[in-house]
Parts: C-alpha cells; structure tokens; sequence
C-alpha cells in the first residue's frame, strides 16, 4: 500500500503575514532581547538600505528577500515601542478605507505616484 503525503497548501497571504508577524516576536521573545526601539529603528534603516542595494543591483529574489526583511523589522520596530498586532490591524483597515475612498477625483499621478490632487487656482475663491 502507497502511503500518500498530504497535499502542500499554500497559506492565504493574510496567513502568511500573520505567521511572520508573530515569527518576529517570537525570536525577539525567545532570546529574551527587551529591544531599545532606538536600536530597533537602526536595524529597521539597515534593511532599508539593504533593500535599496538589491533594488539597484539585485535580482528579482533578492529584492522580494530584503523587501521581507524591512517587513520583519519593521514588525520588531513597532513592538519594541509598545505598537501590537491589534493597533496594527486597526492601522491597516483604516487605511484600506482611506484608499478605496481615493477616486481620480480626489487624488492624481504624479511621478508615477498617486498623490492627493492639488486645488487648481483657477478654481480658488478670491480673496
């Protein structure tokens, strides 16, 4: 009789987030590091610059490693500094409401960025 492996299935995105967010916390708690959100904030600059080396010289894996990597520090960032998984969610679902809200009415590109459009002085009152 064949014994069959289960399936891999991938986790939802969502998931996946989750389980790295609570990865993160979990290695600073199991060293017992109490992180100085100083110290924390350079790490975080240091995958930052890190992620623009790859940007500008890296290939695609390398870029998607490093951009992971500023997402783990920036987790430990905000945790150091009292910031947990419900303030961040809470964060997260404001700002999805804020850009479905974004319409070509309220906002433009701008140098390739969607940026808020500006009053047009035309159409200012005088004064």
């Amino acid at each position: 009789m064949i014994k069959r492996t289960p399936a891999f299935v991938r986790p939802t995105f969502g998931q996946m987030v989750e389980d790295l967010y609570s990865s993160s916390i979990n290695l600073v708690d199991r060293f017992g590091v109490e992180q100085d959100p100083r110290a924390a904030l350079r790490k975080f600059d240091e995958e930052v610059q890190e992620l623009w080396e790859a940007f500008e010289n890296g290939s695609r894996p390398q870029i998607v490693e490093e951009a992971t990597d500023v997402v783990v520090t920036l987790f430990n960032l905000l945790y150091a500094i009292g910031i947990d998984r419900n303030d961040i969610s809470d964060a997260m679902a404001h700002v999805i409401i804020k850009n479905n809200a974004k319409t070509s009415d309220t906002h433009e590109v701008v140098d390739g960025l969607i940026t808020r459009r500006q009053p047009r002085p035309e159409l200012l009152p005088a004064g």
